[in-house]
C-alpha cells in the first residue's frame, strides 16, 4: 500500500514548477480584480458626480461626512456582494470543467477541484477587499466639505479637473494591467505553438503503442518472457508495421523506473561511487522504432540478451559520469555487489518526463536482463497508426484472451492528451481567458471615461460646432483624448511587462519571456480595440447638432 501511494505522487521535479505556476495565475487573477475595482471606482465617481446636488443637500441638512462615506461604501459593498455571488456561481461551473479534464495516461489522473469553506472564505475576503478598493476613493472625495461647497454653488462643468485626472489615471492603469495580462496569455499561446514543433528526441508521428501487464493473468517471469517474445514477433508481421519493439516505459508518460548505478572510480556526479538514473528495459530495435538515434556504438542484439552484460546510456548520462571521455567500453554495476556491465552505445537524450526538462540520465538495459511484467509495445508504421488498434487487440487476444491490452493509442494521442501538452494548453487557456476578461474591463472603463467626458463637455462641443468646428474636428479631438490614455497605458504596461514576464520564464517552452513578436502584436491589437472603444462616443458627439449639444 505504501509503495503504491508513493508511486502515485508526482516526480520531485514538479515541486518547483507547481507552486510557481499557482503563484503566477493567482497574480494574474488579482490583476483582473484590480481592473474590476478600478472600473467600479470610475463608475462610482461618475455616478456620485451626477448626485452632487443630492449630496450637497444632505450635507446642508446636517449629514456628517462619516454618514456620507457610510452610504457610499454601503452601495459599493452591495455591488461587490452581487459580483461575488455571480462569481461563485461561475466558479462552480469552472470547477466542474476542471474536474472533467481527463489525461490520456495509463494511471488515472484527476484534477479534484471543488469549492470548500476555504475557497468561500477567500471569496468573501475578495468581496470585502473589492468593496473597499472600489468605494473608498470615491467616497472620500465626494464627502469633501470643500467639494460640497462647490457643488452647492451650482457649478457646471466636468466635475473638477482633479476628478477627471483621477478617472483618467484609473483608465490608464487598467490599460496597462490589461496589456500585462494579454502579454502573459500571448506568451503561453506561443509556448503551445513551439511545443508542437519541439524536438522531443523521439518519433512523434507514424507510431502506435499498446501496454500489457502479464501479472493480470498471473504469469511468472518465464511465461511472461515467452508471451512477450511471441507478441513482438507477430506484431512485427502486422500489415502497415515496419518495426516493433518493447519498452518498460514510454517517454513523457507517468510511469518511470529509477535506480542507482555504481562505478569503481568516483566522479563529480557520483562522489560516493553511485548515481541515480532512470532505467528502461528495451528489446533490440527499440531505438530505430522510436526514432532515437544512436550517437555512438551499436544497438542491442539477441546475442546480448543471452550474455546480459551490456547496456546503452543516453548522452546526458555519458556526460555526467564520464565528462570529456569516451563512454563506449566504460564499465559499471547495476547493484553494489552485482556483476559489471559494459556500455556498448550512447543514445540521443530524449525528453522523458516533462517538456523543456533538464537532460535526465537514462540507462537502457536488455529486456532479458531486466524483466518487467508490464511492457509497452511500440510500433513504427508506414501509414495511419490509428488503424492498428483493432489488429493489436486481436493479436493479444489470440495469444491470451484473458490478458487485455490497455492504453492503445498513437504517439500523437499520447502526447496531446497526456502530461506532456495538456498542462501548457491548460495554462494557455486560463491565461487567455484572464487576459480577455481584463481587456474587456479595460475597454469598458475607457469607453465610460470618454463617454462621460463627451457628456460633460456637451455645452463646449455645441459652442465649438456653432462657431464653425466640423464634425471631423470634433471626432478627432475626442479620439485624441482616448488615444492619449491608451498610449500612456501601453507605455506603462510595456515597462511592467518587461519585469513581470520574467517570472514566467521557467513556465514557457521555446519562447523568450520578452518575445518581441508577442509584445508588438498585442500592443497593436490593444491599440486597435481601444480606438474602436473610443470611436462610438466620439462619433455620437460629432453627430449631435450644435443646438442639441448646447442644450445638453
Amino acid at each position: 500500500m505504501i509503495e503504491r501511494e508513493l508511486r502515485a505522487r508526482p516526480d520531485i521535479a514538479v515541486s518547483g514548477v507547481l507552486p510557481r505556476a499557482a503563484a503566477v495565475f493567482i497574480a494574474l487573477t488579482t490583476l483582473v480584480l484590480l481592473i474590476a475595482c478600478a472600473n467600479v471606482a470610475s463608475l462610482m465617481l461618475a455616478r456620485v458626480s451626477g448626485r452632487r446636488t443630492e449630496l450637497a443637500v444632505r450635507t446642508a441638512l446636517g449629514a456628517s461626512r462619516a454618514r456620507i462615506i457610510q452610504q457610499l461604501l454601503t452601495e459599493s459593498v452591495v455591488i461587490a456582494v452581487c459580483g461575488g455571488v455571480v462569481g461563485t456561481l461561475l466558479a462552480l461551473g469552472a470547477a466542474h470543467w476542471f474536474s472533467s479534464i481527463k489525461f490520456s495516461t495509463n494511471e488515472p489522473i484527476e484534477l479534484g477541484v471543488s469549492l470548500d469553506w476555504r475557497v468561500l472564505a477567500m471569496t468573501a475576503g475578495a468581496v470585502l477587499l473589492a468593496s473597499i478598493l472600489s468605494g473608498a476613493g470615491p467616497s472620500l472625495r465626494s464627502s469633501d466639505p470643500q467639494l460640497s461647497d462647490a457643488l452647492r454653488a451650482g457649478a457646471r462643468g466636468t466635475g473638477g479637473i482633479t476628478r477627471q485626472r483621477f478617472r483618467a489615471g484609473l483608465v490608464t492603469a487598467q490599460i496597462a494591467v490589461s496589456f500585462v495580462l494579454l502579454v502573459a496569455a500571448g506568451l503561453f499561446l506561443r509556448s503551445v505553438q513551439h511545443a508542437r514543433l519541439l524536438d522531443l528526441g523521439f518519433r512523434q508521428d507514424h507510431a502506435f503503442m499498446a501496454s500489457t501487464d502479464v501479472t493480470l493473468a498471473r504469469y511468472d517471469s518465464t511465461r511472461g518472457k515467452a508471451f512477450y517474445r511471441s507478441l513482438l514477433a507477430r506484431a512485427a508481421d502486422l500489415p502497415g508495421v515496419r518495426g516493433a519493439a518493447l519498452a518498460s516505459t514510454i517517454p513523457l508518460g507517468t510511469s518511470h523506473n529509477d535506480g542507482d548505478v555504481y562505478t569503481d572510480v568516483p566522479t563529480l556526479a557520483a562522489e560516493r561511487g553511485h548515481t541515480h538514473v532512470e532505467e528502461v528495459s528495451v528489446t533490440p530495435g527499440y531505438f530505430d522504432v522510436m526514432g532515437i538515434g544512436l550517437l555512438q556504438g551499436r544497438d542491442f542484439t539477441t546475442h546480448d540478451d543471452t550474455l546480459s552484460s551490456v547496456v546503452i546510456v543516453n548522452a546526458a548520462m555519458a556526460a555526467r559520469l564520464w565528462p570529456g571521455a569516451d563512454a563506449i567500453g566504460q564499465r559499471m554495476r547495476l547493484r553494489a555487489d552485482g556483476p559489471e556491465v559494459t556500455v556498448v552505445g550512447v543514445a540521443r537524450t530524449v525528453m522523458s518526463m516533462f517538456l523543456g526538462e533538464r537532460p535526465r540520465p537514462i540507462l537502457y538495459v536488455p529486456f532479458a536482463r531486466r524483466y518487467r511484467a508490464q511492457m509497452a509495445l511500440q510500433l513504427a508504421t508506414t501509414g495511419d497508426p490509428g488503424q492498428l488498434a483493432a489488429p493489436v487487440r486481436a493479436l493479444v487476444a489470440s495469444l491470451d484472451p484473458n490478458l487485455p491490452p490497455f492504453a492503445m493509442k498513437t504517439m500523437r494521442e499520447h502526447l496531446d492528451g497526456g502530461i506532456a501538452f495538456t498542462p501548457i494548453r491548460l495554462a494557455a487557456t486560463l491565461a487567455t481567458a484572464i487576459g480577455l476578461l481584463g481587456l474587456i474591463q479595460a475597454l469598458i472603463g475607457l469607453y465610460g471615461v470618454v463617454a462621460y467626458s463627451v457628456a460633460q463637455r456637451g455645452h463646449e462641443i455645441g459652442i465649438r460646432m456653432a462657431i464653425g468646428a466640423t464634425s471631423g474636428a470634433i471626432l478627432r479631438g475626442v479620439l485624441r483624448e482616448g488615444m492619449i490614455l491608451t498610449g500612456a497605458g501601453l507605455t506603462i504596461g510595456f515597462i511592467l511587462s518587461l519585469g513581470v514576464t520574467g517570472v514566467l520564464r521557467s513556465l514557457l517552452i521555446g519562447v523568450s519571456a520578452r518575445d518581441p513578436m508577442t509584445f508588438g502584436a498585442l500592443a497593436l491589437v490593444l491599440a486597435i480595440v481601444t480606438l474602436a472603444a473610443c470611436w462610438i462616443p466620439a462619433a455620437r458627439a460629432a453627430s449631435v447638432p450644435p443646438a442639441g449639444a448646447m442644450r445638453g
